[in-house]
């Protein structure tokens, strides 16, 4: 009787402790903003093909994954993208954090050689379908395209941001649109990458 009675305190006890609360109550939570989900076409273990201008063909397992990320004082939903290649760093990530205090922006990392060197380049969502470069400048530029031609292929609705920073090694020219994603991308040291 003893012991059916330990089990059954253990039992409840257990139950107790293994409930969680809420990480979040109390603590600031970020929502994420839907346009920026649409806004990110790729889906989970999606093959992704792209092609260099050296000859290279990429192929790129796709892993989409939505979380909240949880710190002593917010709560921030985001979206992950890696396109992994089978080497240790993903080949190419798409981030979306719901607390930029910037507005709803896109961050694409691209790792051209695997080496811990990551270059970026970040686009805004603008009203409508609109897009543009985020923090446009001197140097950096967005172009909003209806319909563009890109190696014989026709796109719709395409931002094109050039950034023309001197010495600047990371992303200089990218193509992107909502329904395709990336389409294309240059850097500064004159790779260029095209989605097929």
């Amino acid at each position: 009787m003893i012991k059916l009675k330990g089990l059954l305190l253990l039992a409840i006890l257990s139950a107790f402790w293994s409930c969680k609360k809420d990480e979040c109550e109390g603590k600031e939570y970020y929502t994420a903003d839907s346009r920026v989900i649409e806004a990110i076409p790729y889906t989970d273990k999606q093959v992704v093909r792209f092609l260099t201008n050296r000859g290279d063909v990429i192929l790129a397992n796709v892993k989409r994954s939505f979380e909240v990320e949880r710190s002593d004082f917010m709560c921030d939903e985001g979206l992950l993208v890696n396109f992994n290649t089978g080497d240790p760093l993903p080949y190419m990530q798409i981030i979306y954090r719901a607390s930029s205090s910037n507005g709803p922006v896109i961050q694409i990392n691209f790792t051209p050689n695997r080496d811990h060197i990551s270059y970026g380049m970040q686009i805004l969502l603008l009203e409508g379908e609109k897009m543009g470069a985020f923090l446009p400048g001197e140097y950096r530029k967005a172009i909003f395209h209806d319909t563009i031609t890109i190696e014989g292929h026709s796109y719709t609705k395409v931002v094109e941001i050039v950034d023309t920073a001197p010495a600047w090694k990371g992303i200089v020219h990218l193509f992107y649109s909502k329904a395709y994603g990336i389409i294309q991308f240059k850097t500064g040291e004159g790779l260029v990458v095209s989605r097929q």
